[in-house]
């Protein structure tokens, strides 16, 4: 005997589904806030290792950070960080490595060293560092060039224009429009090619007009 299984149909389904926190939103969300003027409120925020190196990161910064059971509350600082601590350590977190890095190139006085895990300190970000001094931001290399861990001297960013290759990661496009509404003067990025890993820039820029800044899009192919 076969056992089966018969399905009904149903005409109409009316539930209510929690979708899960998201890593990459979570992320973007807390430098976002950070950079922001006034106090945000993130609701079911994902608390992961990586989300917490950021959080971490924006705390290093001067940033206010209350968390409690269901909620984060982050004390913007209108792009004004002044930075606590020398060095900042970011563990396995390439995501805030490089965010740490474009949003820390703010800060007026002062420097940061940003390191993370041997690993970390195998994964390239030259196109990024470059990009960041073109735009007027102090960042060097502390032991391999175009690597971490990275020494961040504090003068800001004055703005200009720069351009990265499309292939390159999307974190590096993400970083430099989280630290590029906060330059002194305007910033223009071009890229150089097709760009992959569309979405993610997607999500930054919808993440950044969410909380009121001006983004020009000129469409890529």
């Amino acid at each position: 005997m076969n056992d089966s299984i018969v399905l009904k149909k149903i005409d109409e389904i009316n539930m209510e589904i929690e979708a899960p926190p998201s890593k990459s939103l979570t992320h973007r969300i807390i430098f976002t806030a950070a950079l922001a003027n006034g106090t945000s409120v993130l609701m079911n925020a994902l608390k992961a290792d990586d989300t917490i190196h950021s959080l971490n990161a924006i705390r290093a910064l001067g940033v206010a950070v209350q968390e409690e059971k269901n909620r984060i509350r982050i004390g913007g600082t209108n792009g004004h960080f002044i930075p606590c601590l020398k060095e900042l350590n970011v563990g396995n977190s390439g995501t805030t490595m490089r965010f740490t890095t474009g949003v820390a190139s703010l800060i007026e006085a002062g420097e940061l060293i940003i390191r993370g895990t041997p690993r970390m300190h195998e994964r390239p970000m030259e196109d990024l560092i470059k990009s960041l001094n073109e735009l007027g931001a102090c960042v060097v290399s502390l032991e391999k060039k175009g690597f971490p861990p990275i020494k961040i001297l504090g003068g800001g960013i004055k703005g200009g224009k720069t351009a990265l290759k499309g292939n390159v990661s999307s974190q590096y496009f993400s970083a430099l429009l989280l630290a590029g509404i906060k330059a002194k003067n305007q910033v223009e990025i071009k890229t150089i090619g097709e760009l992959k890993s569309k979405p993610y820039i997607d999500l930054t820029i919808d993440v950044l007009e969410n909380f009121g800044a001006t983004i020009e899009n000129q469409e890529y192919d």
